[in-house]
């Protein structure tokens, strides 16, 4: 896969998150949001690095550690 590819594929799973996160041509689904952003992200999409870490900062689409407090 080439460079310009690879930045086409994080781009589309990108905005595919967005419209997850926020109902633009889905229904939200904060599961498909996580989904779609770690699939953006392993293509390196800089955004989608950022929208990772919010979801587990919220704990946004992740099931609760029932260990840590």
């Amino acid at each position: 896969m080439t460079e310009e590819e690879r930045e086409e594929k994080a781009e589309k799973a990108y905005q595919k998150a967005i419209g997850y996160k926020y109902g633009i041509g889905e229904t939200p689904n904060a599961e498909e949001y996580k989904k779609w952003c770690e699939l953006a992200a392993e293509y390196g999409n800089c955004r989608a690095i950022f929208e990772l870490g919010d979801i587990y900062e919220r704990g946004i689409g992740v099931k609760k550690d029932k260990k840590q407090p």
